[in-house]
């Protein structure tokens, strides 16, 4: 099945016409081709290759899961941030307002 993904390893000195002619030309071809997709997997390089696509699709939900969590927290924090903010400032309109009736006393 064609795919519009291609790895960048170079088997045509390892799979050639000749090599597909007897058993153990076969068995070594196979070998020395898994030998270098191994290789090419362990450097760590073309990872979207050698995944599943639903785990790759699974990771990514996750990480936007965590991500829409993280912006609701900061969301109640700002909330919360705005609340004190208000309550301080209310809490500042009173006390001015004591002051300005000449009730001193009662916040000391």
């Amino acid at each position: 099945m064609p795919t519009r993904y291609t790895l960048d390893v170079d088997l045509k000195d390892v799979v050639a016409v000749d090599s597909l002619q007897s058993k153990d030309k076969k068995v070594t071809a196979a070998k020395e081709t898994k030998k270098r997709l191994e290789e090419r997997f362990k450097t760590g390089k073309n990872r979207w290759f050698f995944t599943k696509l639903r785990d790759v699709i699974e990771a990514k939900d996750l990480e936007y899961k965590a991500w829409a969590h993280v912006q609701t927290l900061k969301s109640s924090l700002d909330e919360h941030s705005l609340e004190l903010r208000v309550k301080t400032a209310n809490e500042a309109e009173a006390i001015s307002q004591q002051i300005g009736k000449g009730n001193c006393g009662s916040l000391y």
